[in-house]
């Protein structure tokens, strides 16, 4: 999957890359992840927030052997303009962004009043039997914003589906991630 990622942003040129954690959901990964995002790095800046399966994997290795990436969660970044943040606590204003890994983070978001959010990737169910006003069901009737885009006051959160091959199993949930135009 990396291959295929590394193509398609290639392609693309964008101006940064932000992951949303769970860059490992296996111990061995972390020279092929490492790899990946020195080659990433040749194109634009990267920033990060780690996610539950990057602590479950050794969190200190994961940052370690990632130095290109800048961490979110330890400081934001800026950015042409933008505040990019990894925290609600590292302050919102008309011109920030909050980068989470979890989708409940919004509502700590919103309180802070981020006025958009990103996170990494559904939880709890990467299956998808159907979709219904903006939901997917099942995650939906067990998780909180299971689906790709919601409104939780002033904040916009937008959800990957994300891109990992391995855990949780995918069953009718297309692997995707968020591609934003900012101006």
């Amino acid at each position: 999957m990396l291959k295929q990622l590394a193509l398609e942003l290639e392609h693309a040129s964008p101006d940064l890359i932000l992951l949303g954690g769970d860059l490992l959901d296996l111990p061995w990964g972390h020279q092929g992840l490492a790899a990946w995002v020195e080659q990433m790095s040749q194109i634009c800046p990267l920033a990060a927030v780690p996610g539950n399966h990057d602590r479950w994997v050794g969190l200190s290795r994961v940052k370690r052997s990632l130095g290109a990436v800048h961490w979110l969660d330890e400081a934001p970044l800026e950015w042409r303009g933008l505040r990019l943040c990894g925290r609600p606590e590292q302050g919102a204003s008309p011109q920030s962004l909050l980068v989470g890994h979890h989708p409940t983070g919004v509502k700590a978001a919103a309180r802070a009043g981020f006025p958009l959010m990103l996170a990494g990737h559904l939880h709890g169910c990467q299956w998808i039997w159907f979709e219904r006003n903006g939901w997917d069901y099942p995650g939906a009737w067990f998780f909180a914003y299971h689906g790709p885009r919601f409104q939780v006051g002033p904040t916009l959160l937008l959800v990957s589906r994300g891109v990992s091959d391995t855990l949780p199993l995918r069953i009718a949930c297309p692997r995707d991630y968020l591609w934003l135009e900012l101006s």
